[in-house]
């Protein structure tokens, strides 16, 4: 619902990633108040829009959906990871495939417009790891302030609906046992 929330007023932008570490609560099915809001996003996040190349793109899911962060939630994007569990109980990550949302695939010499927060294009949770290395920002914009987008985006919408707000016909991130050979 928050990557929603963040692309309904900026649909020019081809995806958004968000990390999970920077919305600290969940919402239950209801009437929402604006301290849920605050709850949710205690940090001045600002929300960029940045230029990405495919080839860049696939290389950053591939190393922040299996990095320590947890999973990315994202807007735009389809993704299927490999999720195992050992004995201990510990799980392990890879990365499988994304393509976009529609199912069209991620061109790698394309340029695209991404959406996500300033902390992460920052280097900040996994994208320590993606910032320098194989994706350098460029096209940054600053596009308005996270906590106050979502007191909008709510302000708009007169009914919040109870249950899931993603489409289970089309989810964002399919999590896939595969057996070893």
């Amino acid at each position: 619902m928050i990557t929603n929330l963040i692309h309904e007023e900026r649909e020019e932008a081809d995806f958004v990633i968000v990390n999970p570490g920077g919305l600290r609560t969940v919402w239950r099915p209801g009437v929402i108040q604006y301290q849920h809001v605050y709850g949710m996003s205690p940090f001045s996040n600002q929300v960029q829009s940045f230029k990405i190349f495919g080839h860049e793109l696939k290389a950053m899911l591939r190393i922040i959906q299996v990095g320590q962060g947890g999973f990315y939630r994202t807007r735009g994007l389809q993704e299927t990871i490999n999720v195992k569990q050992n004995e201990k109980g510990d799980l392990s990550k890879k990365y499988i495939s994304g393509t976009f949302y529609d199912g069209s695939q991620i061109e790698d010499e394309k340029e695209y417009t991404g959406l996500t927060l300033d902390f992460l294009l920052a280097g900040g949770d996994d994208f320590k790891d993606v910032i320098g290395k194989v994706y350098t920002p460029r096209g940054v914009k600053y596009e308005g302030d996270l906590v106050k987008d979502l007191k909008e985006g709510l302000k708009k919408m007169e009914v919040i609906k109870e249950g899931t707000l993603i489409d289970p016909k089309h989810p964002r991130l399919i999590l896939a046992h595969v057996k070893d050979d």
